[in-house]
């Protein structure tokens, strides 16, 4: 199969560029121009195609190719959208870099990973074409400088290619490809009437919002500005406060700034509240539900003229968005963060004569926590299909807990079973019961000494998890020690200096891990920023890790299984699955997903895993089958 490298020159303005809209309405706005492409293929040398031939050359491209660009969502969205063509097989080497290159790098541009790698300077002579056509450059005489600078990005991105493609796991080639087309070639629909309620909804909910969050009947300024009691509203929504080392005291303190990345990403927390308060402690009129659901109903607008026309709605996933390689959400949108009841998931809806099928691998962050620490009587009792969430209530509250008899005390062990495997403490345990069961309709508030007694009673019951915890501290300041030689294996995962690789061939690593006095607590560096580490935080990241490996290999057997289908992979949040499918195909799609997600992998004999499917016209609107 050929390689081609893509690289587009798109016109641009101040107001009409990508830094002020999102890709879908930059792309198919009238204003668009493709003022010309870079091409190469395979080793041969880059060539332009002027903007007036491009459909004809397109129209010409073989499909059997692959089709190499820096950020496919905007290089791969162009071919598809305008041009009705889309490759093969899409690589990302931005994802590619995300995937190989984040822990070091801050920003993953096309010129900063060049320079990363040692290889020739990007140039900057597109600043200078700002607010001029493809006729306006050929009149200035700039037209020769315009095509070099594009010729040279295509050279780039093939250089970065061939240096980053050997260190990449060739699954994760398959991956990324079907990650990319969720957006490059949309299938989705969407319900402009549900989206229109939900944004007046959340604009008349906007103060009463804030007022919820903790702020009614006191000074509001006082209580945003405060650092520490902003610090209490914040935990008194279930998030831990960011924290950071003063430049000037070399003392942890709150990362409550704009430069604070943990601290913004808080913008988007899946909890509104949350948004509403941060965005207030910033001075922001409008939280991100706002301006997510302002986003999609402009995008539904927008004519999609080889996807269904209007009412699209691409799903764009960012590959390797954390550390332990989970997928995030881009444009603004984070699709990963549709919460379960948002009537933007309602909204979402599969085109004419198809439903969405989705599959969620139930519990498999605390199935693997059990098989990876050796929790054999709870990995027993997954496999058996025995309520464990039940049978740690039954330990905690010394009675026989029934699910439907005693809803409060099975949540708190429900709540206990999920999050203190990763050695939380009790004041965040407490925290936690009380916000989620909040949500549900019955608060719990256990006083100080019943949350320590179930944190300690968790650590007692479960003592190969709490082992694990000593273990993985250990193996912390072993990995910070480590020669390049040196390796130490447990379970699916081999440890080595600064870094941790899965069974795949995946990494994650611990850049610059250090012993921080100040912080009494060991430290590594990721993108240029700091993070604490300790043995359960450690086994946190295994988990997801490990997770995140086995929910996208289940996504590759699928897409085996279902390559003779019209079945479309449209989405993936958390340890779910979702897609497409003629609704005649249901029942069979269904079936498949229910049983590959309980497959259990190759490299975790022994790890029962169950997949729990569900079935309906939107999103929002599953059933089980």
């Amino acid at each position: 199969m050929d390689t081609f490298f893509f690289d587009w020159e798109t016109f641009y303005t101040t107001e009409y560029s990508l830094t002020k809209m999102d890709p879908p309405s930059y792309i198919l706005d009238q204003l668009f121009e493709a003022i010309c492409l870079g091409v190469a293929k395979n080793a041969d040398p880059p060539f332009i195609v002027e903007g007036p031939d491009i459909p004809r050359f397109l129209s010409n491209m073989p499909r059997d190719v692959a089709a190499v660009s820096h950020n496919a969502l905007f290089d791969m969205c162009i071919c598809s959208w305008r041009y009705n063509y889309v490759p093969k097989l899409i690589v990302d080497t931005l994802a590619m870099s995300r995937t190989l290159l984040a822990h070091k790098l801050k920003s993953l541009s096309l010129k900063s990973v060049a320079k990363f790698l040692g290889l020739p300077e990007k140039g900057g002579f597109i600043a200078a074409a700002r607010g001029m056509t493809r006729l306006d450059l050929i009149a200035n005489d700039m037209w020769q400088q315009y095509t070099d600078y594009n010729l040279n990005d295509v050279e780039l991105c093939r250089m970065i290619y061939l240096e980053l493609a050997p260190q990449l796991p060739d699954e994760e080639f398959l991956v990324h490809d079907m990650v990319a087309r969720c957006a490059v070639e949309p299938m989705f629909r969407l319900d402009t009437d549900v989206l229109a309620t939900h944004l007046a909804e959340v604009r008349a909910d906007k103060e009463l919002l804030l007022a919820k969050a903790m702020l009614a009947g006191v000074d509001h300024k006082r209580e945003l500005m405060s650092n520490p009691m902003f610090a209490d509203v914040l935990k008194s929504l279930g998030v831990e406060p960011p924290m950071k080392i003063s430049i000037a005291t070399g003392q942890p303190t709150f990362a409550f700034s704009r430069q604070d990345v943990e601290f913004m990403e808080l913008l988007d927390h899946e909890d509104q509240r949350v948004q509403a308060v941060v965005a207030a402690r910033l001075g922001h009129k409008s939280t991100l539900e706002e301006t997510r659901t302002e986003r999609m109903l402009n995008i539904a607008q927008l004519d999609f003229p080889f996807h269904g026309g209007t009412d699209t709605m691409p799903i764009p996933l960012k590959i390797g968005a954390a550390i332990t390689h989970r997928l995030g959400g881009d444009w603004q949108l984070n699709c990963q963060n549709w919460g379960r009841e948002s009537p933007i998931r309602r909204s979402v809806k599969a085109p004419e004569g198809c439903v969405v099928v989705a599959s969620d691998a139930a519990q498999i962050e605390a199935r693997l926590t059990a098989w990876f620490c050796g929790q054999w009587d709870m990995v027993e009792m997954f496999a058996k299909g025995i309520d464990v969430y039940a049978d740690f209530a039954s330990y905690i509250y010394g009675y026989q807990v029934d699910k439907l008899l005693h809803k409060g005390p099975r949540f708190v062990g429900k709540t206990g079973v999920l999050q203190l495997g990763y050695q939380s403490g009790w004041q965040k345990f407490q925290r936690t019961v009380l916000l989620l069961s909040t949500k549900d309709g019955e608060p719990i508030e256990l006083d100080d000494g019943e949350a320590i007694r179930i944190v300690q009673g968790y650590r007692l019951k479960y003592s190969e998890i709490s082992s694990t915890w000593q273990t993985l501290g250990a193996t912390i300041a072993w990995m910070a020690n480590a020669t390049s030689e040196q390796t130490y294996v447990m379970g699916p995962v081999t440890f080595s200096a600064r870094r941790v690789t899965g069974p795949n061939g995946l990494k994650l690593h611990y850049e610059d891990l250090h012993y921080s006095h100040s912080m009494q607590q060991w430290m590594y560096n990721f993108g240029e920023r700091p993070y604490q580490i300790f043995g359960g935080k450690l086994l946190e990241n295994i988990i997801q890790f490990l997770a995140r490996i086995a929910i996208m290999q289940t996504a590759l057997r699928i897409r085996q299984r279902l390559h003779n289908l019209t079945v479309r992979f449209a989405h993936q949040a958390h340890d779910e699955l979702v897609y497409i499918c003629p609704l005649d195909q249901a029942p069979y799609v269904a079936d498949i997903l229910t049983e590959e997600m309980g497959r259990t992998p190759e490299w975790a004999p022994g790890l029962p895993l169950v997949g729990e499917t569900k079935i309906g016209r939107s999103y929002g609107t599953m059933v089980p089958v």
